[in-house]
């Protein structure tokens, strides 16, 4: 399993968050963008689409992992979502089909109670809210390859790095209208461990 002894830019404090809200399993961070943000997840995929972390109402709602995923972010493939809202949240994400907005972004940093992880952006594209982009476990390696294999051939950018084998993934999604109803824009990274040295 690779690692990165590079520490976050950042630091939460999780105890003090988990007595807001239980429901907050990390924190996702990409510099230079409104990306930093609470991470909720919910019994549901409804609860914080319109719910701050605060549990107060709001049309902003929160960033949140699938209720399918683990909590620990231990599963193959973790679907995060956020709303392509002006006032921020994931808006920025349809950002990554310019190269250079690319280039400038493509380290992103997932903080949780358990550990970090430096997220290495490999692949954005446009999707539908049901593909094959959305899936969670691949079963097997051979699954895994195809399926970064064809976000490779999908993306709008050529990967500042190399997807490595046997990494877990983190595929951030947000509402995006290029044509049909259901649109979407995914960016997709790799999750590498940070450790203390």
């Amino acid at each position: 399993m690779p690692y990165t002894t590079e520490q976050p830019p950042i630091s939460v404090d999780f105890n003090e968050l988990k007595r807001i809200n239980q429901e907050i399993v990390g924190w996702i961070y990409c510099e230079g963008t409104p990306i930093n943000y609470p991470v909720m997840q919910a019994e549901n995929n409804e609860k914080y689409l319109n719910a701050l972390p605060d549990k107060r109402f709001s049309l902003n709602g929160s960033v949140f992992i699938d209720c399918s995923c683990e909590s620990d972010f231990s599963s193959d493939n973790t679907l995060m979502y956020g709303h392509n809202r002006k006032t921020g949240m994931f808006a920025c994400l349809p950002r990554f089909k310019n190269k250079n907005y690319y280039n400038a972004h493509s380290v992103m940093w997932l903080l949780t109670p358990d550990g970090d992880y430096k997220v290495i952006v490999f692949a954005g594209f446009n999707a539908y809210a049901e593909s094959w982009v959305y899936e969670i476990n691949f079963f097997k390696e051979k699954f895994r390859s195809e399926y970064v294999d064809r976000c490779l051939q999908s993306s709008d950018f050529k990967p500042v790095a190399d997807p490595i084998p046997g990494t877990r993934l983190l595929t951030l999604s947000t509402c995006y209208y290029f044509g049909p109803d259901n649109g979407r824009y995914v960016v997709i990274g790799m999750l590498i461990p940070s450790v203390r040295q």
